[in-house]
């Protein structure tokens, strides 16, 4: 533990690191794998995993012996939303731009090095399997990951970058050089675009609600097929989209937008 963060308690760190290793992707896990991935005795993992099962934090699977995320995160979830304003305020507008796109509009931020989409709007032809508020991306793979990197400096985005880049489909890129070029396209058009990067068959469209510092506290996009989210659609859906983001851009300090310490930085 860092000298400046001795004040952490120690078991309350280990918990919530357990509640961590849960991902969209990764619902169940074994008691096996959080000692193994916490790197601490079968026997302290144990003690943590039923206390969480006790608080209704965790439960057990039906079929296995593994671990799955408790009803009560899910309560909570609905609690954090509504402790989130700019949500309910923006809604009405992502209506506006739905309407006028025909397409799926999103609301997003940043979470450490991950887009944290805060709500979506749906047009009536809505699909079904795409999830919207509490999901989270990595930067690099989306559109609105991508819009937010371009609006930090150069220096920012390596740190970034060494980190390194996750890879969703072929198309993601992948590597630090690709990623630069990726930076000055989309600040030269100022929105910037996913070509199936995240999801194979989905393209968006994203533009920038700026703060004050001039980076992004989060983003406006559209999402749809490849076949919908054509460059002529784009090219329409910019103004309707930029204006949404203007207008959001009033409330920055609404936003719950969070970058890593390595990522404070002055000017761009």
């Amino acid at each position: 533990m860092k000298q400046d963060e001795q004040w952490k308690v120690g078991s309350v760190v280990k918990a919530l690191q357990i509640l961590n290793c849960f991902s969209a992707r990764r619902t169940e896990i074994s008691l096996a794998q959080i000692s193994q991935e916490l790197d601490i005795p079968k026997s302290t993992a144990y003690n943590l995993v039923k206390t969480l099962v006790s608080e209704q934090f965790l439960r057990r699977a039906e079929n296995s012996s593994n671990y799955l995320p408790g009803i009560r995160l899910f309560t909570q979830g609905y609690c954090a939303r509504n402790s989130i304003p700019v949500i309910s305020y923006a809604i009405p507008i992502l209506e506006d731009v739905t309407r006028t796109t025909g397409e799926i509009t999103y609301l997003s931020t940043v979470l450490g090095d991950n887009l944290l989409v805060l709500e979506g709007t749906y047009p009536e032809k809505r699909t079904p399997t795409y999830t919207t508020g509490g999901k989270t991306l990595p930067l690099n793979t989306c559109s609105a990951g991508k819009m937010i990197l371009s609006t930090l400096p150069d220096s920012v985005i390596e740190r970034f970058s060494r980190r390194g880049l996750a890879a969703s489909t072929p198309n993601t890129i992948i590597t630090h050089d690709a990623l630069m070029r990726e930076m000055e396209s989309i600040r030269a058009m100022g929105y910037a675009i996913d070509n199936e990067e995240e999801t194979m068959g989905i393209r968006c469209a994203s533009v920038a609600i700026y703060g004050g510092s001039g980076r992004a506290v989060g983003t406006i996009s559209i999402s749809g097929t490849v076949r919908s989210i054509t460059d002529d659609v784009v090219k329409m859906a910019l103004p309707v989209m930029e204006k949404a983001a203007h207008f959001l851009a009033r409330m920055e300090y609404a936003f719950p937008a969070l970058y890593p310490d390595d990522f404070e930085c002055q000017g761009s």
